[in-house]
Protein backbone atom coordinates (compact mmCIF):
# COMPACT_ATOMS: atom_id res chain seq x y z
CA UNK A 1 0.00 0.00 0.00
CA UNK A 2 3.06 2.07 0.67
CA UNK A 3 4.81 1.47 -2.38
CA UNK A 4 1.65 1.78 -4.29
CA UNK A 5 1.08 5.84 -3.09
CA UNK A 6 5.14 6.28 -3.55
CA UNK A 7 4.74 5.50 -6.95
CA UNK A 8 1.55 7.74 -7.17
CA UNK A 9 2.79 10.38 -6.24
CA UNK A 10 6.34 10.23 -7.89
CA UNK A 11 4.77 9.90 -11.10
CA UNK A 12 2.60 13.36 -10.60
CA UNK A 13 5.86 15.02 -9.12
CA UNK A 14 8.36 14.04 -12.15
CA UNK A 15 5.33 14.40 -15.38
CA UNK A 16 3.97 17.71 -13.33
CA UNK A 17 7.13 19.15 -12.14
CA UNK A 18 10.02 17.52 -13.35
CA UNK A 19 11.85 17.88 -9.65
CA UNK A 20 15.22 17.82 -9.67
CA UNK A 21 16.88 17.89 -5.78
CA UNK A 22 18.37 20.59 -4.64
CA UNK A 23 21.08 20.23 -1.50
CA UNK A 24 21.22 23.45 0.09
CA UNK A 25 18.74 23.02 2.50
CA UNK A 26 18.65 21.27 6.05
CA UNK A 27 16.64 18.37 6.94
CA UNK A 28 13.74 19.69 9.77
CA UNK A 29 11.84 17.57 11.81
CA UNK A 30 7.80 16.81 12.35
CA UNK A 31 5.50 14.48 13.82
CA UNK A 32 3.20 14.82 10.81
CA UNK A 33 2.36 11.42 8.52
CA UNK A 34 4.08 11.41 5.15
CA UNK A 35 1.78 13.56 2.29
CA UNK A 36 3.70 10.98 -0.12
CA UNK A 37 3.49 7.63 1.73
CA UNK A 38 1.20 8.31 4.46
CA UNK A 39 3.66 6.10 6.75
CA UNK A 40 2.59 7.77 10.35
CA UNK A 41 5.95 6.26 11.51
CA UNK A 42 7.68 8.14 9.77
CA UNK A 43 6.67 11.01 11.98
CA UNK A 44 7.66 9.41 14.74
CA UNK A 45 11.21 8.13 13.76
CA UNK A 46 11.91 11.82 13.36
CA UNK A 47 12.76 11.32 9.28
CA UNK A 48 11.41 13.65 7.28
CA UNK A 49 13.29 16.07 4.72
CA UNK A 50 12.23 18.84 2.86
CA UNK A 51 13.05 18.35 -0.65
CA UNK A 52 13.12 21.09 -2.54
CA UNK A 53 12.88 21.37 -6.30
CA UNK A 54 12.59 23.34 -9.75
CA UNK A 55 9.81 22.69 -11.88
CA UNK A 56 10.07 22.87 -15.98
CA UNK A 57 9.49 26.58 -15.88
CA UNK A 58 12.11 27.15 -13.40
CA UNK A 59 9.92 27.86 -10.42
CA UNK A 60 10.99 26.54 -7.04
CA UNK A 61 8.87 24.35 -5.26
CA UNK A 62 9.07 22.26 -2.15
CA UNK A 63 7.49 19.28 -0.86
CA UNK A 64 7.52 17.56 2.69
CA UNK A 65 8.04 13.76 3.08
CA UNK A 66 9.89 11.14 4.73
CA UNK A 67 13.56 10.42 3.73
CA UNK A 68 12.48 7.05 2.16
CA UNK A 69 10.09 8.58 -0.02
CA UNK A 70 13.11 11.33 -0.96
CA UNK A 71 15.69 8.78 -1.89
CA UNK A 72 12.72 6.75 -4.18
CA UNK A 73 11.96 10.14 -6.00
CA UNK A 74 16.19 10.81 -6.35
CA UNK A 75 18.18 8.11 -6.55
Amino acid sequence: MVYAKRIKIGKYLRGVYNLSPITDKEPFFSKIGCPCCSDDLAGERYTFTAIVGKSHDGERIELNCCVDCYVWLFT
